[in-house]
């Protein structure tokens, strides 16, 4: 644009817009509408091509990679300008490409939705082989049908064939009673108090019992009983009688809050079998049912309350680590046989007093406390046993025939040691990036407050990025805390390039969100509006989504291209099988630089693919 001119954002609101904001230009002139829109046009698309930021597009960008993009604060800031052009020519911007809003993988429904839609469901299944006097009716027995069938809709066949059985199992009459004649007023055979007829209820046995009593049954064994067992329990109160109760008297003799109890306890029940499909919130016990099974949609429920959960175990989100990896994580945590492992490992038991000891250097000569002297390996008095023997190595063959089996998939103790402190330094990092997490949410509280101060340092600039980066933090560092633990039952132990790879990327993570962080706590006043999103764009891209969106992570985590950087494993040494001379991987790269032998050929191992 060769002339100057002063542009206006509008005072956009911090929630999400899925409209393109107007951009106003003040003029001094009356021109025509229409063509004064047609000149914004081509002003703005002017500007956009000749102040475009070039975005990084590989899957890990240094530092370097977007703070050396030639000159974008002179191309979107002016000093001479009254105003900043907000978000012009990003061609990944959420508001720039409206159209590209994606479908919601769920489906929500409330307690009562979710149980007006099953009886609909299972109506029109079970409903030819039953019979009733009115469409409630028919409707709850069709459901204690399903039921007995183990909520499977997939059983409904089996009716058929065993519709007697079935019904017997369930508490359901193939054929309502027939009702007798009673007087206006009747006796209770539980209370035995004389009721009008109006006051006393029945279900298709026409066993009648009278309100009071019903309301005083059902609340009892609500409160009772479990979700497993209430519906196995709440039957007719005629001794004898295996009539289940149905909804409809349910409904009438509860109040509205042990009424919904009920329904939660039913779809607890039903949903505890078709897991797959449908998962209750934590929070505020709302349903979601997955529109798609497909894998690659993501496992975390962004519920209509403001909650997230895991849609398998409905425990916070933990992408990338499966349900199965989390619960073997957490068995390992409080793991008792562990500590004991350890103890038995890195500790030898004085032969005298039977005391727990370890050495703190390498010498094999233990005095303990009692004042027996004896050797850390052999546990034999001092100076009895020969120190060559005792301190020489042992193979895996000797080690195990000397000790036995350490521990059930450890053949000796040096391994279990190993496969330990593995886990050990998995823990540490995973406790590191848990705790960035939490300091990453109660940044949230602060960017509300600076996003006000935002607009008042810059009147008409838009804070929605602070917020917009906050968000993206949070969700990276939960990431990045729980990519830990899906590495460690995932990613191989030994040193191979997907290890060295693992490693790269996720270090690469941290040093991005880190930056994001600092980026976020700079002045009101002086924060870089466009470092910020660039910063928290490229961490949505090139891990949030990748992520998320990923059928196989172990191919991710195992691209050959990853940058412009050469991977670590590339640059690493080889040992010589014959000498075990540590060779240079440049200048002994074909044979050994002590013994001049041919190197190895090298057979690398993608993951069990050679």
């Amino acid at each position: 644009v060769s002339e100057k001119r002063h542009w206006k954002v509008p005072n956009m609101s911090l929630e999400y817009e899925d409209v393109k904001p107007t951009l106003k230009r003040e003029t001094t002139t009356d021109l025509d509408a229409e063509r004064e829109t047609k000149r914004l046009k081509r002003d703005t698309s002017s500007l956009v091509e000749s102040q475009k930021i070039t975005r990084g597009t590989s899957l890990l960008s240094t530092e370097d990679e977007y703070l050396d993009d030639a000159g974008y604060d002179e191309a979107y800031l002016d000093d001479d300008e009254d105003y900043l052009i907000d978000d012009v020519g990003e061609e990944d911007d959420t508001i720039m490409a409206s159209n590209d809003i994606k479908e919601c993988p769920w489906t929500f429904l409330s307690n009562e939705e979710f149980v007006k839609e099953l009886l609909r469901l299972v109506t029109e299944s079970i409903g030819p082989y039953v019979l009733g006097d009115d469409e409630d009716t028919i409707a709850w027995k069709c459901l204690h049908l399903l039921r007995a069938l183990d909520w499977n809709l997939g059983k409904v066949d089996e009716i058929a064939d065993n519709q007697s059985k079935l019904c017997q199992k369930a508490g359901v009459l193939e054929e309502p009673a027939e009702m007798g004649e009673y007087e206006d007023v009747v006796v209770c055979t539980i209370c035995e108090e004389k009721v009008d007829f109006s006051e006393t209820l029945a279900l298709e046995c026409q066993h009648r019992f009278c309100k009071d009593c019903w309301t005083g049954f059902v609340s009892s064994t609500l409160q009772s009983f479990t979700y497993q067992q209430i519906f196995d329990n709440m039957k007719c109160m005629h001794r004898g009688c295996e009539a289940s109760v149905l909804g409809p008297l349910i409904q009438e003799v509860l109040e509205e809050k042990d009424w919904q109890h009920y329904l939660r306890m039913l779809v607890k029940s039903f949903t505890e079998v078709n897991h797959a499909t449908y998962s209750i919130c934590p929070s505020c016990s709302t349903i979601a049912k997955a529109n798609s099974l497909s894998s690659t949609v993501s496992k975390t429920v962004n519920c209509r309350c403001g909650n997230s959960y895991c849609f398998g175990c409905t425990m916070a989100p933990h992408v990338p680590a499966s349900c199965i990896d989390l619960e073997k994580w957490k068995s390992k945590d409080g793991d008792e046989e562990a500590s004991l492992n350890f103890i038995k490992a890195t500790t030898t038991q004085c032969p005298k007093c039977g005391r727990a000891l370890d050495r703190i250097t390498a010498c094999n000569h233990i005095t303990c406390g009692c004042g027996n002297q004896f050797c850390f390996v052999c546990k034999q008095a001092w100076g009895k046993c020969s120190i060559y023997t005792c301190a020489k190595y042992k193979t895996l063959e000797e080690q195990q025939k000397a000790e036995g089996e350490f521990a059930p998939g450890y053949q000796t103790s040096s391994a279990w040691l190993v496969g330990h402190e593995r886990y050990v330094a998995f823990s540490n990092k995973q406790v590191h990036a848990k705790g960035q997490h939490d300091k990453a949410v109660r940044l949230r509280a602060k960017i509300l407050d600076k996003s006000l101060e935002y607009r008042e340092a810059k009147p008409g600039g838009n804070p929605q990025f602070m917020i917009d980066g906050v968000e993206v933090l949070i969700k990276c560092w939960s990431i990045i805390q729980y990519t830990y633990v899906w590495g460690f039952f995932n990613i191989p132990p030994k040193i191979c390039p997907q290890k060295n790879i693992y490693e790269w990327q996720v270090k690469n993570y941290e040093k991005l969100a880190s930056d994001l962080e600092a980026a976020l706590k700079e002045p009101a006043a002086t924060i870089d509006h466009l470092k910020t999103k660039h910063l928290y764009t490229l961490i949505e891209n090139s891990l949030i989504k990748k992520i998320e969106e990923a059928e196989d992570l172990l191919a991710l985590f195992s691209e050959a291209s990853t940058g412009n950087v050469i991977p670590q494993s590339v640059l690493a040494r080889w040992t010589c099988p014959s000498c075990d001379y540590s060779n240079h991987p440049v200048e002994q790269e074909k044979a050994c630089g002590h013994c001049s032998k041919p190197r190895p050929e090298v057979k690398i191992l993608w993951f069990g693919t050679e």
